[in-house]
């Protein structure tokens, strides 16, 4: 009997999550399932070949840790896109027949709660869906150059699952609920993540000055507002200045919060001591460094988007990595929303301690 693949793993999805193919072929001597992970420009078969063999006429084959390698999660504001090609070979009586399955597009994220990653496309044609967490609007400052958006942009397709075509891609905006110009529309037929800077400063054509309170992208063609972003520009609070923390959310891109009120800086030294023929010896000194930051009070559902920060492999703070300690929340229940201050230590790392979950 001819070899059978059947996959539930949609067109694109993230490479933490489980990317199985069901396998059957009876009567056969052993199967074999290849897979070429490459570039996402690249076509069939141009990636790095990987072979799965296995000794059954039936199985569950999960590609998952093939795949994952080739990702990584750093602070580089880097979120990957790579195209993956399979194929599935049967030997019988020594005789090979081969079968292709797919074509798919895998990033470096990974799922989050009770998301379904079909829901990045949302079925629809012409939208480019946003990758970031960020489900409650955004408040950032007005120097905050690093906040960036990502989503998918060119043609996804392949011969089972259909396809998609995001390659044309119009970003409305709005300044204070007042309509403002739109950006260029972005053209591009090589699947990729495209990065958006979120500074209102680099967006052409909006319209920003100081009375700017907020500011929304829509990255639709239509009217269905689908993926849209609002920004809420806070000022921040004169008495202390802002601490930026980035970190590396679930869906592999970069996030940034600003920590707005009190900071601290705190040291624990410890040392032991030994009788040395009646001269005391110091040794096994220790001096560690502990930072405090304060969050200003922020709405529980702005306060979620928070949670990718204490499980990420990698947070950057001044530019250097470091390692969350500890968090504690103070919360005020209003009649109308509740209010969570968050105050985070964190030790600054080294070459031989990084942040590991």
């Amino acid at each position: 009997m001819a070899l059978i693949i059947t996959t539930t793993i949609p067109l694109i999805t993230p490479v933490y999550t489980p990317l199985e193919f069901v396998m059957t072929s009876p009567g056969c001597d052993y199967m074999e399932l290849d897979v070429y992970v490459g570039d996402s420009s690249k076509g069939q078969y141009d990636g790095t070949k990987r072979t799965i063999r296995i000794v059954s006429t039936s199985v569950t084959a999960d590609i998952q840790g093939i795949v994952q390698p080739f990702f990584r999660s750093d602070a580089s504001g880097t979120v990957e896109l790579k195209r993956i090609d399979v194929v599935g070979r049967t030997v019988t009586a020594g005789t090979p027949s081969e079968t292709y399955v797919d074509c798919y597009w895998v990033f470096n994220g990974c799922k989050r709660d009770s998301w379904n990653f079909t829901n990045f496309m949302m079925n629809a044609s012409f939208n480019g869906q946003f990758l970031n967490n960020w489900d409650a609007p955004i408040n950032i400052h007005k120097q905050d150059k690093d906040s960036k958006l990502y989503f998918f942009h060119g043609l996804f397709g392949n011969t089972a699952s259909g396809s998609y075509d995001v390659s044309k891609i119009y970003f409305k905006t709005t300044t204070n609920g007042v309509p403002s110009a739109g950006f260029s529309t972005l053209w591009n037929n090589s699947p990729r993540i495209y990065t958006l800077p979120a500074d209102p400063s680099s967006l052409t054509g909006l319209t920003f000055n100081s009375n700017t309170t907020s500011y929304t992208i829509d990255p639709s063609r239509n009217t269905t507002n689908i993926g849209l972003k609002t920004f809420n520009i806070t000022a921040q609070d004169e008495r202390y200045t802002p601490k930026r923390v980035q970190w590396v959310d679930s869906m592999g891109c970069i996030n940034g919060f600003n920590f707005d009120l009190l900071q601290t800086n705190s040291v624990e030294m410890k040392k032991d001591i030994f009788n040395n023929n009646g001269t005391f010896k110091q040794y096994n000194n220790k001096v560690t460094d502990s930072y405090t930051l304060t969050s200003n009070w922020i709405t529980e559902k702005e306060s979620l988007a928070l949670k990718d920060l204490w499980y990420s492999p990698s947070v950057m703070i001044d530019g250097q990595y470091v390692i969350i300690q500890n968090k504690s929340m103070d919360i005020k229940t209003r009649r109308e929303v509740k209010l969570i201050n968050y105050t985070l230590e964190y030790q600054k790392s080294n070459d031989y301690k990084v942040q590991i979950n």
